[in-house]
């Protein structure tokens, strides 16, 4: 193909129950890219926290902006949502991309779905070599990481992309290209564009987690590299609350330790504070004083269960004890935490899940918020999916949305008494048998640590704070009842209005 104008591409999210907290990255790159290569960029996220899109919108949106080719990103769990989206984009005759993690191991499958090209695995390079595509006839066939279909018969899956080893080279995402509105309503929102990602891959195995974009090579910004693009948000944002999204922020100790060097300088001259993601072994008290010292305001680790043998058998690598010593050590820096934990493991029993919320209740000591849903996916490409998927036959389970998790993976977005931001009891996951056909006693286990967890994430709110949630959780039920449209349009935007304004006069009194 040959086109020598500017090149438009539309980048789409599609919606679905649960929303993107910030920005997805993965599209701001892309977009990056493309604008460097004088493309003409929209993007769409229609999982925006404040996002109010529906597929004609986006379709109307398409017919709109007129571009050559649409890029949409899909996932698993909610790929139904990405297959009705590219149905009804198919009739606009542009050339649709698809990429993510699905696209990466399923790439026959989504372009029997409708999609004319699958990029396979990190896509900045690739869609850069699209574009090329576009513009000067390269043909697809000379173009790595690609799946295609010539014309309506053979289908060419090219030779995989390698992995972007420099990753300073990328350019810095584009959040610019987000619509503002759709994720910051006041100044309490600005945390929502401090998302950044200092590494990809991930060194570690653990059995439940699949990497089929970014694979399992540690590679890394270099600290000064991170340290621009900090800037870059403080100053053309405001942002002062980072979060670094990697898997283990702290993984490579050389280069940690010089970006807590240029944290703590950064933060002689602006008030920034930031949170990240790490593990229980790859902490120490002189560690945790320096992160302190640097700004570091949270962390974020996986615990995922209170068995030493199902931690051993899931290839975690680490043991209760360490759990909690590690827990006994941040708790004395004076740094919060949040905690990931993970129920529905095939063999474990209503037994082993008193281990897990004995945990948890002791875990809760030290820390402000427990993530509510946990409830174990088995995601196609690991381990877990591999060893079960015949002896409980969910063997493309992402097709078969009526069998497993059932309504929860078909409605557009999620009721309020069922949204994370508090801990609600989220355990739409549990309808039906689930994926493990749990037994009842581990349902009401299940359910016990999410109702627990609900109650210990607003024992940290003030009293005013959970008297609004309780309040508008009842209303949320009640009114799903009669029309989940009017719970959704109505209801969930009092609310979240309503925390606005606590939240702006609470920090007005601060000041």
């Amino acid at each position: 193909m040959k086109n020598n104008s500017a090149i438009r591409v539309l980048l789409v999210q599609h919606n679905s129950p649960t929303t993107n907290r910030t920005p997805p990255l993965s599209l701001a790159y892309l977009a990056a890219v493309l604008e460097q290569k004088k493309a003409e960029v929209k993007i769409i996220d229609a999982a925006a926290p404040y996002a109010d899109w529906d597929t004609k919108d986006i379709v109307r949106e398409a017919e709109r902006f007129q571009p050559h080719a649409i890029g949409l990103t899909m996932h698993s769990f909610f790929i139904n949502f990405a297959y009705g989206l590219l149905a009804a984009l198919k009739p606009l005759n542009k050339v649709i991309i698809a990429g993510g993690p699905h696209p990466t191991l399923f790439p026959e499958e989504v372009l029997n779905k409708g999609a004319d090209i699958v990029a396979r695995g990190e896509g900045e390079e690739t869609i850069g070599e699209i574009v090329e595509w576009f513009t000067n006839g390269r043909a697809l066939s000379d173009i790595p990481g690609i799946s295609f279909r010539d014309g309506e018969k053979k289908v060419y899956h090219n030779t995989p992309r390698p992995l972007i080893k420099d990753l300073d080279k990328l350019p810095f995402p584009a959040k610019h290209l987000f619509d503002l509105n759709d994720y910051i309503q006041n100044g309490t929102d600005l945390w929502r564009y401090g998302g950044v990602y200092t590494s990809r891959g991930c060194p570690m195995n653990c059995t439940f987690c699949t990497k089929p974009i970014t694979g399992r090579t540690y590679r890394f910004r270099s600290p000064e590299n991170v340290l621009q693009e900090i800037r870059l948000l403080h100053e053309q944002y405001k942002v002062n609350h980072f979060m670094f999204g990697d898997d283990m922020f702290n993984a490579d100790r050389k280069r940690f330790n010089k970006i807590l060097d240029l944290l703590l300088e950064l933060k002689r001259d602006s008030e920034i504070k930031w949170s990240c993601r790490t593990r229980v072994d790859f902490l120490d008290k002189d560690t945790l004083k320096r992160m302190k010292e640097a700004g570091c305001a949270g962390i974020e680790l996986g615990i995922e269960t209170g068995n030493d043998y199902t931690l051993k058998r899931i290839n975690k690598r680490v043991t209760v004890k360490q759990v909690k010593r590690a827990l006994n050590m941040i708790n004395e820096a004076r740094i919060d935490t949040t905690l990931d934990f993970m129920y529905g493991f095939p063999w474990e029993t209503a037994e082993d899940m008193d281990n897990t919320i004995k945990l948890i209740k002791h875990c809760a000591r030290f820390s402000s918020r427990i993530a509510p849903v946990g409830i174990l996916v088995p995601y196609p490409g690991t381990a877990i999916y591999n060893e079960f998927k015949d002896e409980y036959g969910f063997e493309g389970w992402w097709q078969r949305e009526a069998e497993f998790t059932g309504t929860y993976r078909t409605r557009r977005y999620l009721p309020l008494f069922r949204q994370q931001s508090f801990g609600f009891d989220d355990t739409g996951q549990l309808e039906g048998e689930g994926f493990f056909k749990y037994s009842p006693q581990v349902k009401r286990k299940i359910r016990e640590a999410a109702d627990f967890i609900t109650r210990h994430n607003l024992k940290m709110q003030d009293i005013v704070t959970r008297f609004v949630v309780l309040f508008f959780i009842f209303l949320s039920k009640g009114t799903y009842r009669i029309s989940p449209q009017l719970e959704f349009r109505v209801v969930q935007k009092l609310f979240y209005i309503m925390l606005s304004i606590k939240k702006r006069g609470k920090r007005v009194r601060h000041r």
